[in-house]
């Protein structure tokens, strides 16, 4: 009896990790093992939530911080961890550079909820070594606890700081450029847009943004566009991504808004007309993307109560949505590098993004990766898709400071 209930256990969990995809994915099996490894990782700390142990989110904190390798020491570099105006971050300095030397502020991807820079502590030495930079990595507070402002308030602290203080940390405020993936470059475009230069604070050099999220008007047609294709390799679900920035938005109050984001019914109806709704028209994608979603209905605005009015200000703030910033924002960003990828909830964002940036004439160079997800680029050496954009990344970033 036991045989068979195992024998049924094990065909059970093969067909919820199966993961069938296109007959053009670059890496299939890879893909399928990073697939496999986040379904696996989420249903158990769904399954500890569900028996009471702790919350799901907390779980999967305690996975990461077990799954990635946390060293803080290298041959060729100096590590140090420190304090920026109250913030966490990790430096990284060659040590065989003497003197003043660019630097890049990297905000590594966490969801808003995880620690970034456990996550990415082999990014940020990649980085150092392979530019040939000051790295420094920023943890912000993280969301539920810490919501919107906490994120960008931090982060900001950390590129003034910088700025402020860049002799002293070996860096040539002149060359100073901003890295963010996934949460951490919805972060980097707050930022640079914020940036202010004067006599004393120079411009940013560069911005480099992998598949960020970028507006919360539309989580009903525009993310299921790019996730719901058949055989789509998801990391994380839309549900999981939107209760992470529900949390990051809002709270812990979040958690009750979920559905309304999902189904498009969070809007107050002064959206319909408003210049927002045209920031996220399908209309405005590229002419195959048009085409892709030609049969698509976008219902914004669909409410008229207080509630809605307050979540709809709430999500039109640039700070949060990038996609919803105004021209005159959107021009002092600096030169980009934007990396997209197929299988993200996000791509639509971006692509809409894109849009506005080259009509204001900004200096962009965008690459997409077919056939991966987002998130590929964190198991940095494992993907060939994944070392292929990072090169592009140091390249870029070798080439603008």
């Amino acid at each position: 009896m036991i045989r068979y209930f195992l024998l049924a256990a094990g065909v059970g969990l093969a067909y919820y990790l199966y993961t069938p995809l296109p007959s053009y994915s670059p890496e299939p099996w890879k893909v399928q093992m990073l697939v496999h490894t986040s379904k696996l990782m989420y249903m158990v700390a769904d399954l500890a939530e569900f028996i009471g142990y702790d919350t799901s989110l907390n779980i999967t904190r305690w996975q990461m911080k077990m799954m990635y390798n946390d060293d803080a020491t290298d041959e060729e570099l100096l590590i140090s961890d420190d304090m920026f105006d109250g913030v966490t971050v990790r430096i990284y300095r060659p040590k065989s550079h003497k003197g003043l030397m660019p630097a890049v502020v990297y905000y590594p991807g966490c969801g808003f909820v995880m620690n970034g820079l456990v996550m990415h502590h082999q990014h940020s030495i990649a980085l150092a070594k392979e530019t040939n930079t000051v790295v420094v990595t920023a943890q912000h507070r993280l969301a539920p606890e810490h919501p919107f402002p906490a994120a960008i308030e931090d982060s900001m602290a950390v590129l003034n700081y910088v700025m402020t203080n860049a002799e002293s940390f070996g860096i040539d405020k002149k060359r100073v450029g901003v890295l963010g993936d996934s949460s951490g470059a919805n972060v980097a475009v707050a930022v640079a847009m914020e940036h202010k230069s004067s006599k004393d604070v120079p411009n940013l050099k560069f911005l480099i943004m992998a598949y960020p999220s970028l507006q919360s008007l539309d989580l009903k047609t525009i993310p299921h566009g790019a996730s719901r294709k058949p055989g789509a390799p998801v990391l994380i679900h839309t549900r999981r991504t939107i209760e992470y920035m529900m949390f990051y938005i809002f709270g812990f109050d979040g958690a009750k808004y979920v559905d309304d984001f999902l189904a498009n019914n969070h809007t107050h109806y002064s959206l319909q007309k408003s210049k927002y709704a045209e920031y996220v028209n399908l209309e405005n994608l590229p002419e195959k993307e048009r085409k892709l979603y030609a049969n698509e209905t976008q219902i914004l605005g669909s409410r008229k109560d207080p509630l809605s009015l307050e979540i709809t200000k709430k999500i039109l703030d640039p700070l949060v949505s990038g996609l919803m910033a105004s021209d005159e924002q959107l021009q002092r960003l600096p030169p980009i590098l934007h990396i997209t990828c197929e299988y993200d909830f996000a791509l639509l964002d971006g692509l809409l993004f894109n849009t506005r940036l080259e009509k204001l004439g900004i200096d962009l160079v965008h690459l997409h990766y077919r056939g991966y997800p987002h998130g590929f680029i964190i198991p940095l050496n494992f993907l060939n898709g994944a070392r292929n954009a990072w090169t592009a990344v140091v390249n870029f970033a070798k080439e603008k400071v």
